[in-house]
């Protein structure tokens, strides 16, 4: 979804999904993995479960905003796609799936996910249990990850 959504901006046409004020937490792989590597090392209860993100949420434009800066153009139009749409979309894509025994991305449930009103969660248990903090920003992750792209030819 993320290699969707640098592509999208990279064509300059933006389809939202969600309202562009809904905010939305992330974190950036590495500093996901070494949450992950600092659970394991832990003495914590078995079945412990925490959120991890970069502990500044932040509206979905803003995020769009992050990363045409990281490719190096602006989207030409963001367009909202209307949960209707969406939802109808999603049983076409079922029904394909289907007939043609494949797995499809857009499910009903994932009309769910993509119309949420907000993608927070909070890390601060995290971040005490595990002694863990993240490193890099939402802006600096899509800067490395437009120039990983760039490298391996995604973009």
């Amino acid at each position: 979804e993320v290699l969707a959504f640098f592509r999208a901006v990279r064509w300059r046409l933006v389809p939202l999904t969600g309202h562009p004020q809904s905010l939305l937490s992330a974190i950036f792989v590495e500093d996901c993995a070494d949450a992950c590597i600092a659970a394991l090392a832990a003495d914590l209860p078995s079945g412990s479960c925490f959120f991890v993100d970069d502990g500044q949420p932040e509206p979905l434009i803003a995020r769009l905003r992050d990363i045409e800066r990281a490719v190096g153009r602006p989207a030409l139009a963001t367009v909202r796609v209307p949960p209707t749409l969406l939802r109808v979309g999603a049983l076409l894509s079922e029904w394909a799936g289907h007939l043609t025994g494949r797995s499809v991305m857009l499910t009903r449930d994932k009309v769910h996910e993509l119309t949420a009103p907000h993608w927070v969660g909070e890390s601060a248990p995290a971040r005490a249990a595990l002694q863990w903090s993240p490193r890099t920003s939402f802006a600096d992750g899509a800067h490395r990850t437009a120039a990983w792209y760039r490298r391996v030819g995604w973009l």
